[in-house]
């Protein structure tokens, strides 16, 4: 009898227990209106965040001609990196970066990708091309061409064939896929 007025005892308390992380868990509605302001807030934001570049300068020290421009979804500040390289690095809400964007020349592209988007979109012209370099330690997806995919380096290719155009996904392990058709 001892046995099962402990367990039920030891129930109660671990249920109480439970009860209460959940309850610090959920937010009073004094906390959500707070938050839902925060993001109003943000939303009507019309530069980047002192946040955001306070992050860019951690994560790219020397870069120069730097540009920015906060956007519905983004800060995106563009730069000229140390190895004069011309990129564009885009900032969550959280100030982390997403990942930047490079211009390529489509020769650039490796030859594997290029033989298998040549392939599959025959009579295609390639017109331009970037490259997005994911940063791994941010789960945010990206958009890009007002679409937006899941967090992974890639390939875009904007091509033509007539008034046709498309942007075509290519990742650099092979997969490639249309991304979207541009009006």
């Amino acid at each position: 009898m001892k046995k099962i007025i402990f367990a039920v005892a030891g129930f109660l308390i671990a249920s109480a227990a439970w009860a209460q992380n959940v309850q610090s868990l959920s937010n009073s509605p004094k906390e959500i209106k707070k938050e839902k302001r925060l993001i109003k807030k943000d939303l009507k934001r019309k530069e980047v965040a002192p946040e955001s570049k306070m992050q860019f300068q951690n994560d790219f020290p020397g870069a120069s001609h730097v540009t920015y421009l906060h956007t519905q979804q983004y800060d995106k500040i563009s730069f000229t990196n140390a190895k004069k390289i011309k990129l564009d690095a885009f900032y969550d809400a959280n100030h982390a970066l997403i990942g930047t964007v490079k211009n390529i020349d489509y020769k650039d592209v490796p030859r594997a990708l290029k033989t298998k988007i040549a392939s599959r979109f025959k009579g295609y012209t390639a017109d331009k091309a970037l490259f997005f370099d994911d940063n791994e330690a941010n789960d945010t997806d990206m958009t890009l061409y007002e679409s937006s995919f899941d967090d992974a380096d890639n390939y875009f290719i904007e091509m033509h064939n007539g008034s046709n155009k498309i942007v075509v996904k290519a990742s650099p392990d092979g997969a490639v896929s249309l991304f979207k058709k541009i009006k």
